[in-house]
């Protein structure tokens, strides 16, 4: 078996006893890649097929953990306010995500990059 990329494990054996061979396909990358099996066996013409799958990464969920913060839209008469983001992915906690927060007030401020922690969280 063979990918234009991306990578396959294992890349070649034998079929069991129903005719299946199991391969993993992974990536690390998005696009679109074209598996191609060849298969062969004495007394039999070779074989050959194709299939094309796209890979799309996931996404990141950012969720606003703002205790004992305001709601969105108050008013506040103390500071400071806490704000903390929590990052996920397939609500999976992602570590190393960069976060970066903007603060718009008579211009635009951008603080960051904040490097989350194991549970997804920026401290």
């Amino acid at each position: 078996m063979r990918s234009n990329g991306g990578f396959l494990n294992p890349t070649s054996g034998t079929t069991n006893s129903t005719g299946h061979f199991i391969v993993t396909f992974t990536s690390n990358n998005t696009g679109t890649f074209i598996i191609t099996a060849f298969a062969s066996k004495s007394g039999y013409n070779p074989g050959l097929n194709s299939t094309q799958v796209v890979v799309l990464l996931p996404s990141l969920s950012i969720s606003i953990i703002s205790p004992p913060s305001p709601k969105n839209g108050s008013t506040v008469t103390s500071l400071p306010i806490i704000l903390k983001v929590r990052i996920t992915s397939e609500e999976i906690p992602i570590k190393g995500a960069e976060v970066y927060f903007n603060l718009i007030d008579n211009d635009t401020k951008q603080f960051g990059p904040y490097i989350t922690d194991l549970n997804g969280r920026d401290f």
